[in-house]
């Protein structure tokens, strides 16, 4: 609109608004756009291959201190501003002091190097401490380096001024409840009254479990505790670490994605976690039939889909080549359609996903998300298909018009018929 001489409000306000449109709107969006390329025969979608991918959640990594500290300074901050709701404020003077000694210790747990453990090592030597370690030692009879000592003593710290003023947020949090259920206030008031109450009574359950599964790993030197949930993030609740074969971990979501044969994309699912993509599969086979309306006859990923009720449920479904690269895949098929021309065909076709997921990355900024929250996350990547679709409709038209006049522009060349072009 801009390339057409339109005045546009500003970036900003279009980013609300944009992200104001409800995720079952951008499903309709989508839709509509494979109906429109398959109108226009731009793409026939019989042709289906996927994969999946990492993204990067909107928050930072995570630390056992950073999530901590978070999430007690958030507290202090919220009975600070108890008087907004319209309740009795908070009797608690040293809200300010735990919040500044909260960010202390996170900054010097997160800035531990070698100047603040040497530091530490001098402490130790003059107390005649050995901290050193030969790799020749028991594992048992391997003391503590002072960088070690230095960082388990910080934590304490941390973990004993949590549980040290929990207690107390606990009990402002109760007399803020108790005046809600007495006091009458608007709707609306009443409504933000009780989300304040849930999201303060879930920041208490989370720093309990952060304390007792930090605890277990930096100072116990244990695996968390199944039975507990660490969080992860103050700011996202719902990103995990996301692990896929050999490549780093990421703290993110894993979306998985479809592609037709000219690279639209039909299909994109965001699960919670760190999902499988062999649960993931006939899911997404689903949405692709049902976005496009039509049952491809290939359908090709690589070897982490691969699993024999998926290859019978996908038959039933209708398509016709089922592929599966690798050596499961080669195991499931058999060596006589492995190698027969369709399934390389498929095979050969599947690395289309890879470079489409590139695009998108590249283009659309697919792997860095900016808004929190699964839901958000969803409509995040949701409105990046849009785009890349967009586009790739606007290039296969190009492409389409330019096959259909290259013997009309080709005329006038020298060596061409001698036609008006």
């Amino acid at each position: 609109m801009e390339n057409m001489g339109c005045s546009l409000p500003a970036a900003s306000t279009l980013e609300e608004n944009l992200n104001a449109v409800s995720n079952d709107t951008l499903h309709e969006i989508h839709c509509t756009e494979l109906s429109l390329a398959l109108h226009e025969n731009l793409d026939d979608f019989e042709m289906m291959r996927a994969d999946s991918t990492a993204v990067n959640s909107a928050s930072a990594y995570p630390t056992d201190s950073g999530t901590l500290a978070k999430l007690l300074c958030r507290m202090c901050s919220r009975l600070e501003k108890l008087e907004c709701l319209g309740l009795n404020p908070c009797t608690l003077s040293e809200l300010a002091n735990w919040k500044a000694e909260f960010g202390q210790l996170k900054y010097r747990i997160g800035t531990l190097t070698s100047s603040s453990a040497k530091q530490a090592e001098e402490a130790a030597r003059k107390e005649g401490e050995n901290v050193q370690i030969t790799d020749n030692q028991a594992d048992s009879e391997k003391k503590e380096s002072a960088k070690q000592k230095l960082r388990r003593e910080l934590y304490e710290r941390l973990y004993a001024l949590a549980e040290e003023i929990l207690p107390e947020l606990e009990e402002q949090i109760s007399l803020a409840a108790a005046q809600i259920q007495s006091e009458q206030c608007s709707p609306k008031q009443q409504c933000l009254r009780e989300r304040f109450i849930d999201e303060f009574k879930a920041d208490i359950e989370a720093t309990k479990q952060g304390v007792e599964q930090s605890r277990r790993r930096v100072c116990e030197g244990k695996k968390p505790s199944a039975a507990g949930k660490m969080p992860l993030s103050v700011s996202d609740l719902n990103s995990s670490f996301i692990v896929k074969g050999g490549w780093d971990k990421t703290f993110g979501y894993r979306p998985q994605l479809s592609f037709s044969a000219s690279n639209l994309v039909t299909a994109l699912l965001v699960p919670e976690g760190n999902a499988a993509d062999q649960g993931q599969y006939i899911s997404l086979v689903k949405a692709t039939i049902q976005n496009t309306g039509v049952v491809p006859k290939i359908v090709s990923t690589d070897d982490g889909y691969t699993g024999a009720a998926q290859l019978s449920e996908c038959l039933e479904l209708g398509v016709e080549i089922v592929s599966f690269s690798g050596a499961r895949g080669k195991a499931l098929i058999g060596d006589e359609k492995w190698e027969s021309e369709p399934y390389k065909e498929a095979r050969r076709a599947r690395n289309g996903a890879e470079s489409g997921i590139g695009v998108l990355k590249a283009v659309e900024g697919f792997g860095q998300l900016s808004r929190c929250g699964v839901y958000s996350a969803r409509g995040e990547l949701l409105g990046k298909v849009i785009s890349h679709n967009a586009l790739k409709i606007v290039s296969l038209r190009k492409q389409r018009y330019e096959e259909e006049h290259r013997k009309e522009w080709n005329a006038g060349l020298p060596g061409g018929k001698q036609e008006v072009a």
